[in-house]
Parts: C-alpha cells; structure tokens; sequence
C-alpha cells in the first residue's frame, strides 16, 4: 500500500483544507457580528452610560392606596403572581354603606307595604288619597277614611 499523495492532489487537499477553514472563519466573524447587533438593539448605550430595561405599565382595576409591593426589582413574574396590595379600609367602608342602603331600603319598600295594606282594608266615609312612598308606577290607591 502507498501512502504518499502526489504533489498535485497535496496542492488539491491543501486548498480545500484553507477553504473550509476561510469558509468556517467567515461563518464565525458572521455569527459575533450578528450577536453583537442584537446585543446593541437590545441595551443600546452612550459614551457616558448605558441604558437596560423593559418598561412595563402596570394598572389595578380599581384605585386605591398602595399598602405593599410583593415583588422587587427585576423580578420574573407569571400571569396571576400578587404585585401588590390596596388598602382594603375604602373598600370595606363602601359594602358597609350598600349594605345599610339595602336595609334602609328594605325597611322603607316594608314601610309602605304596611302603609299601603292598611289604607285598602280602612273602612269609612270620606275617599283619601293615600300617596305611594315609592313610584311603582302603579295608580294611586284610594280608600275611605272615619271622619
């Protein structure tokens, strides 16, 4: 078996060998130059300083007064983590206020039932115009009154 190559296939093999290795540099000088734009258009900089970040308007669905921040900075954060917490005293404060209007409301719509019953069962002579409290958008109830 011979080993030797010619001078002329030595000549062949040896430009296909810098070839490819010309081939794989270029790729190389191709592959930073690219890392280096997307590194750029990422963290764009200055002489003076650089500039990292990703701004992100956060908003609740009500307003209200922040009480604690339960994440810092550069924290990741999936879709239902807790950011933050309102001061639940403002909130608290207006279901105790609806819950009295349905009560008073209650106790008045009650009111004028009663009031309403008892002048359709008042026997008598004189017909009296008993007003509705509420607008039912029913007709005036009339009934007689003792004198």
């Amino acid at each position: 078996m011979d080993t030797h190559i010619g001078p002329a296939r030595r000549e062949t093999h040896q430009k296909l060998i810098l070839g490819a290795l010309n081939l794989a540099l270029l790729a190389a000088v191709a592959w930073y130059a690219y890392q280096a734009l997307e590194d750029h258009l990422a963290n764009p900089w200055t002489r003076d300083g650089q500039v990292r970040g990703q701004v992100i308007q956060v908003a609740p669905r009500v307003s209200g007064m922040v009480t604690r921040i339960a994440v810092i900075d550069n924290q990741y954060v999936r879709a239902g983590d807790l950011l933050f917490e309102l001061d639940p005293e403002p909130f608290e404060i207006a279901v105790s206020q609806a819950e009295a209007n349905l009560k008073r409301a209650r106790i008045s719509s009650r009111a004028s039932r009663l009031n309403t019953s008892a002048c359709r069962r008042s026997p008598g002579r004189t017909p009296v115009r008993c007003p509705p409290r509420i607008s039912t958008g029913e007709r005036p109830v009339t009934c007689n009154l003792s004198a």
